[in-house]
């Protein structure tokens, strides 16, 4: 495992704050009764790329999210997210 720089370390821990938010923005107004779990995950899914593409390119993101960046792409066209 490589040393990460401060930068990095700033970043990472930005990005958990942020998918801290959406998490708890999601489960006062999007985690509703009427959903199936497999749509609530899709919808988390959706944020947190949304949130790695912010700022970054997709080999970062990728990377970032632990996931291929060939599986990023296809992700990318399934959810129809824009970057």
């Amino acid at each position: 495992m490589t040393q990460k720089t401060p930068q990095e370390i700033h970043k990472f821990i930005e990005n958990y704050r942020q998918a801290n938010d959406i998490l708890d923005d999601l489960d006062k107004h999007t985690f509703d009764a009427h959903k199936s779990l497999p749509q609530k995950v899709k919808e988390l899914e959706i944020e947190c790329i949304r949130i790695a593409l912010h700022e970054q390119n997709k080999t970062q993101a990728a990377k970032e999210l632990g996931i291929s960046r060939e599986l990023l792409y296809y992700k990318i066209k399934k959810y129809k997210i824009i970057c």
